[in-house]
């Protein structure tokens, strides 16, 4: 999921007009804009389902997920990491 431009913030590409001059759009700092805005501007949700629960079933497609997300640099984060 992301903003429509990957990891970039959409915000750094959007110029804004002041009071002062309403004929001249500018970019301003980010920091300007609002303090609501996130530090990251994409996220992945990756969810893997298996058959079997037991720990035969699952270790396979464990260590799958793990070389895969290894690969990637990814860290775990949320409940079911």
């Amino acid at each position: 999921m992301n903003y429509g431009m990957g990891i970039e913030n959409p915000i750094d590409h959007v110029r804004f007009y002041s009071k002062r001059d309403h004929n001249t759009a500018s970019m301003i700092p980010q920091d300007q804009v609002s303090t609501l805005i996130p530090e990251h501007f994409q996220e992945w949700l990756i969810q893997v389902y298996c058959k079997g629960n037991d720990e035969e079933s699952l270790k396979t497609p464990r260590k799958r997920f793990e070389k895969w997300r290894s690969e990637l640099r990814c860290e775990p984060s949320g409940a079911g990491s």
